[in-house]
């Protein structure tokens, strides 16, 4: 079996994102379980001009892999919707990875979204297996796009060296860790910030904001027009060490996205024993959620997270079921993607 995994160029360490975490787990199980692979980086980078796109994103990367396929019996593993687009022109049992179907909604512009429609519409229709991150997604995948390839939902198991260490002290701090655009919804857990820093006894909670973004802007500005300047802070990125510390700090984690593929950052949060809360009419897999505080508004967060902060026992029961939803989560990951690629 030899694999070509073709995926986003690697990012350096406090620019990590979730197709790039994904890519990282894709090339460690193969190392781990002995198989021959080898990786192709396609720098699809939509906001950095069409030129510069369809020469590192396209040309460049498919001219690597027509090499690697000549004369060998190859599967090409595209690890996310984008990374497909050269499909049409390889030769090779070609397998997709989707992690999330864009919506209008989404704050990206139009371009953006009409661009990665027609990519992903092409990487689906000449892929020979489709992988879902999850049941929403392979919903979604079948509404708009209606592929012929079978869809198969594998979740992705968090990264192992999220735990929870008792050395790290927990801080009143509510962390919120997205990027920063108008799916994630961030203006929510701003306000439900603000509601909770009202109450007896929260004078001293803070808001830590760790992402990049569109939004970002406009949330500084919400920030500073609700007084909060010295309570919230922006954080523009951290590495995997930094967000291991941070996970272990912090007391609680606002999810307010509005729709997510998986949402792996309530999983980390989670391993870390750190309670997370999120809306009640947010599309995120249940799986994911299992052993989060499910709230109805901004309101109803500030009053959940006060009753975690003051209620010691109360925190370490969800703390706990938190601990052991999110270790369940992805088990059979690597077994699964072995069969996918030595199935032909």
């Amino acid at each position: 079996m030899n694999v070509v995994v073709i995926r986003r160029p690697r990012e350096d360490a406090r620019s990590k994102t979730g197709l790039g975490r994904y890519a990282d787990s894709i090339e460690c199980n193969l190392e781990s379980a002995g198989e021959p692979f080898s990786v192709v980086e396609a720098d699809i980078t939509l906001n950095q001009g069409l030129f510069h796109c369809l020469q590192n994103g396209v040309f460049a990367p498919m001219g690597q892999v027509r090499r690697m396929c000549r004369g060998r019996d190859v599967t090409i593993h595209a690890t996310d919707e984008l990374c497909g687009v050269f499909f049409p022109l390889i030769r090779g049992r070609r397998i997709l990875t989707i992690h999330h179907v864009v919506k209008d909604d989404e704050g990206r512009g139009r371009l953006y979204n009409a661009i990665w429609r027609i990519a992903t519409r092409t990487s689906i229709r000449f892929a020979d297996d489709i992988i879902a991150i999850s049941p929403n997604t392979a919903e979604d995948v079948k509404l708009v796009f209606h592929p012929k390839a079978p869809v198969q939902v594998v979740f992705n198991k968090p990264a192992d060296y999220y735990h929870r260490d008792p050395s790290v002290s927990r801080e009143m701090v509510v962390g919120v860790v997205a990027e920063l655009i108008a799916r994630k919804n961030v203006s929510e857990s701003i306000e439900a910030f603000r509601i909770l820093s009202t109450m007896d006894g929260m004078e001293d909670v803070k808001m830590k904001i760790c992402g990049r973004g569109l939004e970002k802007d406009n949330l500084v500005r919400m920030v500073h027009n609700v007084g909060l300047d010295d309570r919230i802070e922006f954080i523009d990125g951290l590495s995997d060490e930094e967000m291991f510390c941070f996970y272990n700090s912090i007391s609680l984690l606002f999810n307010t996205s509005l729709h997510e593929g998986v949402g792996m950052v309530t999983l980390e949060a989670n391993l870390c024993g750190t309670p997370a809360l999120c809306l009640k009419h947010a599309d995120i897999p249940s799986e994911v959620t299992e052993a989060s505080v499910k709230c109805d508004n901004a309101q109803d967060m500030a009053y959940q997270a006060y009753a975690l902060l003051t209620d010691q026992g109360l925190y370490e029961e969800v703390s706990g079921k938190s601990i052991d939803a999110a270790k369940r989560f992805g088990d059979g990951f690597s077994e699964t993607m072995m069969r996918i690629y030595k199935s032909s």
